[in-house]
């Protein structure tokens, strides 16, 4: 049974086994201990990181998968921080990465439309312009404020900003819905 539970999405797979290592102290170290489990030696990791970046990456999160394997073994894990709004994004983002490489964004597609976000995640799309879908997601389902989110989302660059959009338009509808149920009671 894959379970993610951020998103609120389980479902059989003989393909892939799903492990959340939770939070841990520095993505970089975690990440290069999961490639030498992986059977790589762990400096590939850096050497990886290093021809992509000039500098160390900031992340939050990381998704790894071990596409040789059967299953295919996939591994998330994220920083902690002190906004657990923030932390419930980085999950769910971390949990839509998963979804994307278990070949399952279909279900939470259907989670997304049934909750009422305006959006479809398109196969082509940027990966991590899907992967903060699936974190708004999250921050919805799991109650967090209008104002926090905002807040949070306009602080996020480029991704950010289109996120936000996706976000006013879900809350213009949803009080949309609520004048007519208000009309309708009258």
């Amino acid at each position: 049974m894959i379970k993610l539970s951020i998103l609120g999405i389980e479902f059989e797979s003989d393909k892939h086994r799903y492990r959340d290592d939770g939070f841990v102290k520095d993505i970089h170290e975690h990440s290069a201990k999961i490639y030498q489990e992986f059977g790589d030696n762990p400096e590939t990791y850096y050497i990886k990181l290093l021809l992509r970046e000039e500098e160390m990456p900031l992340v939050s999160g990381n998704t790894m998968s071990r596409d040789n394997s059967d299953p295919i073994e996939i591994i998330s894990f994220y920083q902690h921080f002190d906004s657990h709004l923030k932390e419930v994004f980085v999950r769910g983002h971390e949990e839509t990465h998963a979804l994307k490489k278990m070949c399952k964004l279909d279900l939470l597609q259907e989670k997304i439309t049934c909750f009422g976000l305006d959006v479809e995640m398109l196969p082509g799309s940027d990966v991590e312009l899907i992967a903060d879908i699936g974190g708004l997601y999250a921050v919805i389902l799991h109650g967090f404020d209008t104002l926090s989110i905002t807040s949070f989302l306009s602080n996020r660059g480029e991704n950010g900003k289109i996120i936000l959009g996706i976000y006013r338009k879900f809350l213009e509808s949803e009080n949309a819905q609520l004048k007519n149920n208000t009309q309708r009671a009258y």
